[in-house]
């Protein structure tokens, strides 16, 4: 076997005590020998997933470390990468999960990532961001994929009661997302496995919000005990948007959890 370097750089540079920018630059490199191509000839792997990352942004401690804020902007491009071949959907059983594959072509991702964290007021958490990202396959000019939302904003805050109750901890939180879709042809197959007919298939879903909400008590300086209740408004949702015969997962339903925690010294 070969040895292939795959390097990585980066450069930060403080503007004061509280703001500095950086950028980097990294390149990609991953093996898909277990990735078989469509067998009708002798099978053959894909070939390795090659690419280039590029990052640069800027990262501040404000109010004496208390709020971490960072904004940056980010484009990676991938050649080769191994997706699912939809003429096999159901591969050959002596290939199992290494078939069937298509290499990609030139697909690129781009945008900018957003997040500030940290304690906005005595007691007051706050964690919030933000991502814009666009995958294009720049082979055909087109969007590649919107299986990953184009929007994500998240946001989560937890407060520590004042005085007598500042063994209470209470907090809730926010996750929406842009719409989702994915389009492409499925097949169907006769029992020797031969393709009789397909069929164009475009599903999308439109974009939505998950809500979620916390309560912690400490018991005393080793228990405490917390109720979490996620997707309070027991959302329906795709969790992952696939093919018209398989990879359409829903999301989870309203649930909660009741966590009791100990720590030891």
């Amino acid at each position: 076997m070969g040895t292939t370097l795959v390097p990585y750089g980066g450069v930060i540079y403080a503007l004061d005590d509280e703001w500095s920018a950086y950028a980097s630059y990294s390149r990609m490199f991953k093996p898909q020998s277990l990735s078989m191509q469509a067998p009708e000839d002798a099978p053959t792997s894909i070939e390795p997933m090659t690419g280039r990352a590029y990052e640069t942004g800027l990262k501040g401690e404000l109010f004496g470390g208390a709020m971490n804020v960072s904004a940056a902007l980010f484009h990676i491009t991938r050649e080769n990468q191994a997706v699912t071949d939809p003429a096999y959907p159901n591969p050959p059983f002596g290939y199992s999960g290494s078939c069937c594959f298509l290499a990609q072509d030139k697909i690129t991702s781009k945008g900018i990532d957003l997040e500030a964290s940290g304690e906005i007021a005595p007691g007051w958490q706050l964690l919030a961001g933000y991502t814009y990202n666009q995958v294009r396959n720049d082979t055909e000019s087109t969007l590649h994929s919107t299986i990953t939302p184009k929007h994500m904003l998240k946001l989560w805050s937890v407060y520590t009661l004042p005085g007598a109750l500042s063994d209470w901890r209470v907090g809730g939180g926010m996750t929406a997302t842009s719409p989702t879709y994915v389009s492409g042809k499925a097949y169907r197959f006769d029992a020797a496995g031969n393709a009789v007919d397909s069929h164009d298939y475009d599903f999308s879903q439109s974009g939505y919000a998950l809500y979620d909400a916390m309560v912690e008590y400490d018991v005393d300086e080793h228990w405490t005990v917390a109720l979490n209740g996620r997707n309070l408004f027991d959302r329906t949702y795709y969790a992952s948007v696939g093919t018209s015969e398989y990879g359409n997962y829903y999301g989870e339903p309203r649930n909660f959890t009741l966590t009791l925690r100990g720590t030891f010294w």
